[in-house]
């Protein structure tokens, strides 16, 4: 918070603000784990469908055999899997478009950055040598007054010293 905004903004918005922010932050920490059960209850799913898939591959025994609707039910199980197959890829995608565009606003935010910084070091620079500018001028007019002090000085004291010897 900038040193403007602490002085000008109320404490209640202050409050309301950060609890604000907590609140999104505790939000999107729960939607990130919400994302990750999903995808593992799909990905559950997926694995319980190929399994049955696998099952059904296999002929039964003759004496298991009353209808012949094995065939049936392992294009169903096709089907299925290849439906959860899409759905996981849908929910993968997602997954990357989520890490790509919190990669890419880590990057904007790095970038920002550190163009703050470089304008920073600029203006560090630019008011460093204003102040040793403003020194330099400092030391000449002290050092001009000084030696003008100096002078005087060096001019009373050998009126002085002529006066007492003579």
């Amino acid at each position: 918070m900038s040193e403007f905004e602490a002085k000008y903004t109320l404490p209640h918005r202050m409050v309301s603000n950060a609890n604000h922010r907590n609140a999104a932050k505790k939000l999107k920490a729960q939607l990130q784990e919400w994302f990750v059960c999903f995808t593992n209850y799909v990905s559950s799913h997926k694995a319980y469908i190929r399994a049955l898939h696998d099952c059904a591959r296999h002929p039964l025994p003759a004496f298991c055999e009353e209808t012949n609707n094995n065939a049936l039910s392992l294009l169903e199980l096709e089907k299925w899997s290849s439906c959860l197959d899409k759905l996981f890829a849908d929910v993968e995608l997602e997954g990357e478009h989520y890490k790509t565009e919190k990669t890419s606003k880590t990057k904007d935010k790095s970038y920002k950055l550190m163009q703050r910084i470089k304008e920073e070091e600029v203006e560090y620079e630019a008011s460093r040598k204003e102040t040793e500018k403003n020194a330099v001028i400092l030391v000449q007019t002290g050092f001009t007054s000084l030696f003008g002090s100096l002078d005087e000085f060096s001019k009373s004291f050998a009126e002085k010293y002529d006066d007492i010897r003579k």
